[in-house]
């Protein structure tokens, strides 16, 4: 790893956005350091699901199908349900399963 002050840029956070925005300026011929300030993977990580626009990119820098295997199994339910009132029975329930769509 090269020392922050002879890269060109230095990324905060070694998130999904950091992570990515570090590759793609790796790939582009930038040296990059990125700092976290974590020393090791969280537990129980903080992030439960991702957009479809970020596996986009995901899929574009070619690891898709590796975040994908470390996801739910893809007949997993994630309905949304609406409660106005936590004493009555659910207002309405969101099947959110599409099995008509391609996956991303």
């Amino acid at each position: 790893m090269k020392q922050a002050s002879s890269s060109s840029v230095i990324v905060i956070g070694a998130g999904p956005c950091g992570l990515v925005l570090a590759i793609e300026l790796g790939r582009r011929g930038i040296d990059v350091v990125v700092l976290e300030e974590k020393i090791s993977p969280l537990r129980f990580p903080a992030a439960n699901a991702t957009q479809a626009r970020t596996m986009e990119h995901y899929r574009r820098l070619g690891f898709a199908d590796k975040v994908r295997a470390q996801g739910l199994p893809p007949d997993y339910p994630t309905d949304i349900a609406y409660l106005p009132d936590l004493r009555r029975m659910n207002w309405r329930v969101l099947d959110c399963r599409r099995r008509d769509r391609p996956r991303i």
